[in-house]
């Protein structure tokens, strides 16, 4: 009836626990069937034993990041850092003199996420390339050849 108040970005998916309402159609069948698989069971959450016990919770299935900036940085030296560190920034040393032409090209993003989600996914779908370990450590290792 009120759908037209919300968007992609209301949706909601529950995290495993007691404390959740799963779904009653196809998706919440899907919860059960990944769970059996470790022979967890949605209905047994509660455990004697506080700490073992799944409350569940809520994350919102897609997150627009806020505060976002974004440039395009040129460089010669792969060695070099482009960013300030935090340490950096706390013990006052000056920014990278970044140059304004250079073999090679990065990309530098700035964006705000809310607690309890990934800016590593989040970059993965700018820039539309594989996140995972195998292939970040060919990257991060080209520049020792």
């Amino acid at each position: 009836a009120d759908v037209h108040n919300y968007t992609i970005h209301d949706v909601v998916m529950p995290l495993p626990g007691f404390d959740v309402i799963y779904p009653k159609h196809k998706i919440g069948d899907a919860y059960k069937e990944m769970l059996a698989v470790d022979n967890l069971d949605l209905n047994n959450m509660r455990h004697k034993i506080r700490d073992y016990s799944l409350s569940g919770a809520y994350r919102k299935i897609i997150i627009r990041p806020q505060n976002v900036k974004w440039e395009h940085v040129a460089y010669d030296d792969p060695r070099v850092p482009l960013v300030q560190t935090d340490v950096e920034k706390l013990e006052g040393k000056p920014l990278p003199v970044i140059a304004k032409e250079g073999k090679y090209r990065a990309l530098k993003m700035e964006f705000s996420l809310p607690p309890s989600t990934y800016a590593t996914m989040a970059i993965r779908e700018v820039l539309k390339m594989d996140t995972s370990i195998k292939n970040q450590t060919q990257l991060n290792t080209v520049w020792l050849r």
